[in-house]
């Protein structure tokens, strides 16, 4: 009799323990990444659980089981942090339920110099005033402008869209200038301004349409043009397309041909939707670029370099790390 009610609690215990691994197989979970040193890293809704290393499921990189769906990309910290030379720099994602993710962040919230980035906002600020067929005429002060890009001629008649495209592409001074003429760069300013306020970016600020070094109240940061980028690629589908020209040709209403080359040199690479780069000697190399993430997902990659020394190289490096850096599914 001993012998079967050993046996009926050792049957009771197997069945339990059958139980709990059927439940624990077949709900959903994800996995969330650890840092390297073991620590848990709260995500908003999150618990606080804490895991020595001989806890950890996964050696490299170190995970724990949640019930969270959206887990992807996930940090593999056997890659090291990138050496990108930058004054500030950032990563993230941005996903359609307007969701962020930083997957890299360096001196974030640093206010600097953004060069030419800050046409980005001189064209929302245009794309709100301008009808489309609007035509504007290009002032001498427009033309003395400091800069090239664009070749400009005095009393030239553009078509707003013509003047946008330059303004985009070839980062074209000139163009941000007789844009803001029409209310007065002042009063472009103000709006500019008012509209990086609206998207909630509270550290930065312009004194200026195109970026030059004439003025020492002209900054933002790495997070602020973050979401200032995602507000455009959600609000201004005409910016989003004309950043991934390679190119822009016309002919003005003057008779003027206009030509010239993105001084984005990676568009047309793997998963590059678009982007704006910039320079001063203050503010050093600056790139933005939208990015379609590795493996498909429906979300939004931005990346940002601010004060590099190679925007070029810096940015193909910043994106192959991202690819190793990360699982992406």
């Amino acid at each position: 009799m001993r012998s079967l009610k050993y046996a009926g609690i050792f049957l009771i215990g197997v069945a339990i323990v059958v139980l709990f691994l059927f439940i624990f197989f077949n709900k959903p979970f994800e996995y969330q990444v650890l840092n390297k040193d073991a620590k848990f890293l709260k995500e908003e809704g999150g618990g606080e659980i804490f895991f020595s290393k001989e806890n950890i499921l996964f050696d490299s990189p170190y995970f724990i089981q949640t019930t969270k769906p959206d887990f992807f990309p996930i940090r593999n910290w056997s890659v090291s942090e990138p050496d990108l030379k930058e004054k500030a720099g950032i990563a993230i994602l941005f996903s359609n339920n307007r969701q962020k993710k930083i997957l890299y962040q360096k001196n974030i919230e640093k206010k600097l110099p953004i060069a030419s980035l800050t046409k980005l906002v001189t064209a929302m600020v245009a794309l709100d005033i301008y009808n489309k067929d609007d035509i504007i005429e290009i002032s001498k002060n427009a033309v003395l402008t400091e800069g090239t890009a664009g070749d400009l001629k005095v009393n030239e008649k553009i078509k707003f869209n013509d003047l946008l495209n330059l303004l985009l592409v070839a980062s074209s001074n000139d163009a941000a200038t007789a844009l803001a003429e029409k209310i007065g760069e002042d009063n472009f300013v103000n709006l500019m301004n008012e509209k990086v306020l609206i998207i909630g970016a509270e550290n930065t600020h312009f004194c200026n349409v195109h970026g030059l070094s004439d003025c020492n109240s002209q900054y933002s940061t790495s997070q602020d043009l973050a979401d200032i980028s995602y507000f455009i690629f959600q609000n201004y589908p005409e910016i989003i397309d004309i950043i991934s020209r390679k190119e822009v040709r016309f002919i003005s209403l003057s008779g003027y041909e206009h030509f010239e080359l993105n001084t984005n040199k990676l568009l047309g690479e793997e998963n590059i939707l678009g982007g704006k780069t910039g320079f001063t000697k203050e503010a050093g190399d600056c790139i933005l670029l939208f990015l379609k993430p590795p493996e498909n997902l429906k979300d939004i990659l931005v990346i940002l370099l601010l004060g590099t020394d190679d925007r070029t190289l810096r940015a193909r490096e910043f994106i192959d790390w991202l690819k190793i850096a990360y699982l992406w599914k």
